[in-house]
């Protein structure tokens, strides 16, 4: 099982899926619910760990479709 989940700290608010797998499939379908979530005008920061998911080819091909929509900032490798 995995939880992918973000918190706003604007609003407190979490938005989150329980997936039976951790793939980059399932990353990609968390980006898809965040970008539907929030105002298109807006940019949505990510706090993340060194997962290679989060750094896939399949993450790419969809971040290239949503030009400058997410920005990454990746914790130190082995500081989570």
């Amino acid at each position: 099982m995995s939880l992918l989940a973000g918190i706003d700290p604007v609003t407190g608010e979490v938005l989150g899926s329980v997936e039976e797998r951790h793939r980059s499939r399932e990353f990609v379908d968390f980006l898809k619910m965040l970008d539907a979530h929030y105002d298109s005008t807006l940019q949505i920061h990510i706090v993340l760990d060194n997962y290679s998911a989060y750094t896939s080819k399949e993450t790419r091909a969809y971040l290239e479709t949503v030009l400058n929509r997410f920005e990454f900032v990746f914790t130190s490798t082995h500081g989570s």
